[in-house]
């Protein structure tokens, strides 16, 4: 049955009622006060309804039944839990059940009008079965919690969205699972025990951070997948920011950017999957017993096109054309590092430094023109721009007199364009012409071996560059490759793939400085479109 979660495996030490009552009863029945450490007393306010926990340091360490705390005798009385200040964690069971296998799940909640939990900065963990099968619906967390136990919450009608502190980093088997909460957000590098939201029917929006540890689902037999949001048949979008690394006894292998197996199975409600990492190398197969995603809707996929993750999510079977839908990089950091270069003076400084800032220059600006780049290159490229920048170095002070700028010609400004090196350049309208008018030629395109692909050109004479494009399709649209070089040859061997078909264009292009000691470029005409079919 969906609702029993079966299988929890605990060492619990087996001791009788009268001798917990020697141990740890000192209250008599009807007092409204009593201890529940060895420096923690409670106090129960019966016309309020609440119930004070108070003093330094822990509640009681070693277990004790639900039923043998001292204030149990109020548990139809008590409305909410507060805990001051000095606490530093609550006991195993201290008002909820052990309950190996749920098997208390259908009974009527224990503590049946405790709503309300309020808990301090200096508590660092709360047991297991602490608040399990109470009727809490609220509960404020504060900084400093590091720990919810295993089932903590587990069968409580808490509601709303769940508000979990940033020290939090670790959350126990089936700690919130069958409770009612709406909306999520957990810690990055957190340790997600198994199960933890398992059931959780109004949750219908979960974000994944970063660095999570998927923790194993224990049963009597062996570990199981981490199933952390197993069965929430309302959950509907999913976000992930990274992957995680799985506890030993789920995949074979070891990942450290990998989604838990069983995370989001049995999802009927999963309609939009959104992954804003490129880099997930490890999901449990679509179609498995432990399969990572429910496929039940055809949930879409959003994820960065020729992407690690996008690799992997095919070869799981999650991907097909009809619910893959590609992300955008925002590029407006790299315009703007491009704009910032553009506008930089390159004569007051040395040939070497200004190659070195060219080249990142023309790789950026070629970055631009390709439609679904990856984060990874645009951060890259961006952090080589900067870098280029600042490495420019100084000329030497010269007598030597500026050349004349009075024949500069003006032009528009590309997003292709490159920087000369450092000297200003005199380019006269029949040189541009003659660059306008240019037509690259004798394009050799060739596949001798696999995944490498050579393509060479006849130069054009006072060209300074050439402009590489390459595509799968005829358009030239969604191009693979956009790249810029000073050679008449270039070689390809990233992201080809064997026995398919490609589309090669080459162009030439002059650089020059205008009066106003801007960067311009002028473009030859592209050659004629080839086709070759990779090895």
């Amino acid at each position: 049955m969906k609702k029993v979660l079966t299988g929890l495996v605990a060492a619990v030490v087996l001791i009788t009622a009268a001798a917990y009552n020697l141990i740890y009863t000192t209250a008599a029945d009807g007092d409204k006060t009593g201890s529940c450490g060895e420096k923690v007393t409670w106090s129960f306010d019966e016309t309020t309804g609440v119930l004070t926990i108070s003093g330094t340091g822990d509640m009681y360490t070693k277990y004790v039944p639900y039923d043998q705390w001292e204030y149990y005798q109020y548990k139809d009385e008590i409305t909410e839990v507060v805990v001051k200040e000095g606490i530093t964690s609550i006991g195993d069971s201290a008002f909820g059940p052990f309950d190996d296998g749920f098997t208390l799940y259908r009974k009527p909640p224990i503590y049946s009008k405790l709503a309300k939990l309020t808990l301090p900065s200096t508590v660092r963990s709360i047991g297991k079965f602490g608040f399990y099968k109470t009727a809490l619906t609220s509960v404020t967390f504060s900084e400093g919690l590091e720990k919810i136990g295993e089932a903590a919450f587990a069968y409580t009608p808490l509601s709303g969205d769940l508000n979990l502190p940033k020290s939090l980093n670790n959350i126990g088997e089936y700690a919130f699972s069958n409770t009612n909460i709406s909306s999520v957000i957990l810690n990055e590098g957190i340790m997600l025990g198994g199960s933890a939201f398992r059931n959780c029917d109004s949750l219908k929006e979960v974000t994944i951070p970063t660095g999570l540890i998927y923790g194993i689902t224990s049963t009597s037999n062996a570990p199981r997948p981490n199933c952390g949001f197993t069965q929430c048949d309302s959950l509907e979008k999913v976000i992930i920011k990274g992957g995680g690394t799985v506890a030993i006894g789920q995949s074979k292998n070891s990942h450290k950017n990998a989604l838990g197996e069983c995370l989001f199975s049995q999802c009927p409600s999963l309609k939009e999957v959104e992954i804003e990492t490129e880099d997930i190398d490890y999901v449990a197969a679509n179609g498995s017993e432990d399969s990572t995603f429910d496929m039940t809707n055809n949930p879409t996929f959003k994820v960065y096109k020729g992407s690690t993750t996008e690799q992997t999510l095919k070869d799981a079977g999650y991907l097909t054309t009809e619910n893959t839908e590609y992300k955008k990089v925002d590029l407006t950091a790299l315009k703007d590092a491009i704009k910032k270069a553009t506008e930089k003076n390159t004569s007051k400084f040395t040939v070497e430094s200004v190659s070195q800032f060219n080249k990142a220059l023309a790789e950026a600006q070629a970055l631009l023109e390709q439609e679904y780049p990856l984060p990874s290159e645009v951060n890259k490229s961006i952090e080589s721009l900067n870098d280029a920048i600042s490495s420019l170095v100084d000329k030497k002070p010269s007598n030597d007199k500026a050349s004349s700028n009075d024949d500069f010609v003006k032009t528009e400004p590309t997003s292709s364009s490159i920087l000369l090196p450092n000297k200003k350049v005199t380019v006269s309208l029949n040189i541009q012409n003659s660059i306008k008018k240019a037509k690259v030629i004798k394009l050799k395109v060739k596949s001798k071996t696999k995944k490498k692909l050579k393509i060479t050109w006849k130069k054009i004479s006072k060209a300074t560059g050439y402009q590489i494009q390459l595509s799968k399709k005829k358009n030239f649209k969604n191009n693979i490759f956009n790249k810029q070089t000073t050679k008449n040859k270039i070689t390809f061997s990233k992201k080809l793939k064997s026995k398919k078909i490609y589309y090669v264009k080459v162009r030439a292009y002059y650089t020059y400085k205008n009066s106003k000691d801007e960067i311009q470029s002028v473009y030859s005409k592209w050659s004629k479109k080839l086709k070759v079919k990779m090895k």
